[in-house]
């Protein structure tokens, strides 16, 4: 179980401010990626580079230098304890399945937005072509956000929520992951990602639980955006129908003996709930820094389907 003695050093005002400075990076490293792409005229690396380069620099920097001067136990902040290889496999399992039932719901959001009148928009990432690309895709759309992500989210800020209750934890640190991802298209299934990754650390007690199933979420969907670029609409839709069905029922069959396994292990971490969790998201919702990547969120979605 977590030290929660030094939770107070973690506070969901800090993690707000820390969360609205990572935001500003990230804004502030893709227009300096565009300025030199402009001026020097360099082969644009499909996006992969840029992603690569946000990750470290707009998410485990800043994120490390929040931490720097806290007295705290890394290890147990984080959560580095050990994972057997039962839940490793259950997790892989669970990543392949969730990632699926998320994509449906992208779809349905997707839907919706544009009987709202949003224009669809495609992605800026070009398919790898060789294995230097896929490579570099595979270590900027998985590996690295696997990493940096879960330690920001699963680590700071799942843990500076946690003296207020699990349930807290879970759906707050799941809805400021899913704002921060600043795309509304995939807003939705981002929060239940989110409450699942939270989930699944504090069941186990390890944040490796949450890299393996975010990893394994992520590499599925590089695969499956090579795949469709060769396959037919109509294919797409009905393998996509077949697949939704399919993982929905494996998904809640691993959840379950996911969770008979860890009730037995005794890993898990359970903090009796203090406040509520509408309390909780009404923090976010109405302090500074909440308020200020709340507005952040509706500026990018702005900018994003008008161009400006």
């Amino acid at each position: 179980m977590p030290k929660i003695k030094n939770s107070y050093q973690l506070t969901p005002s800090g993690v707000h401010w820390l969360l609205f400075t990572v935001i500003l990076l990230q804004v502030f490293c893709t227009i300096v990626y565009g300025i030199l792409y402009s001026f020097f005229s360099f082969e644009r690396p499909d996006g992969y580079l840029l992603r690569l380069c946000l990750q470290i620099f707009a998410v485990l920097l800043p994120a490390a230098l929040y931490l720097y001067p806290k007295n705290i136990d890394v290890t147990e902040t984080f959560l580095i304890h050990h994972l057997d290889l039962k839940n490793v496999l259950i997790l892989a399992g669970m990543g392949i399945c969730i990632q699926y039932v998320c994509r449906m719901i992208n779809t349905v959001t997707m839907l919706v937005l544009e009987w709202c009148g949003a224009e669809t928009l495609s992605s800026v990432l070009a398919v790898p072509k060789n294995v230097g690309s896929f490579l570099l895709a595979l270590l900027a759309l998985v590996l690295i956000p696997a990493i940096t992500e879960e330690l920001l989210m699963r680590g700071v800020v799942l843990h500076a929520y946690l003296w207020r209750g699990s349930k807290s934890a879970v759906i707050a640190s799941a809805f400021l992951f899913a704002i921060v991802h600043l795309d509304v298209r995939n807003l939705v299934s981002t929060f239940l990602l989110g409450m699942i990754l939270a989930f699944v650390v504090l069941q186990t007690g390890s944040i490796w639980a949450g890299m393996i199933l975010h990893g394994v979420n992520n590499l599925l969907v590089l695969i499956s955006f090579m795949i469709e670029q060769n396959m037919s609409g109509l294919w797409i839709e009905i393998i996509m129908i077949v697949l939704f069905l399919a993982s929905l029922f494996c998904f809640f069959w691993l959840l379950r003996v996911f969770k008979e396994h860890n009730r037995e292990n005794g890993a898990r971490v359970d903090i009796p709930m203090k406040k509520s969790v509408a309390y909780d998201l009404g923090r976010i919702v109405f302090s500074l820094p909440g308020l200020l990547i709340l507005i952040c969120f509706v500026l990018f979605q702005v900018f994003l389907f008008n161009g400006v």
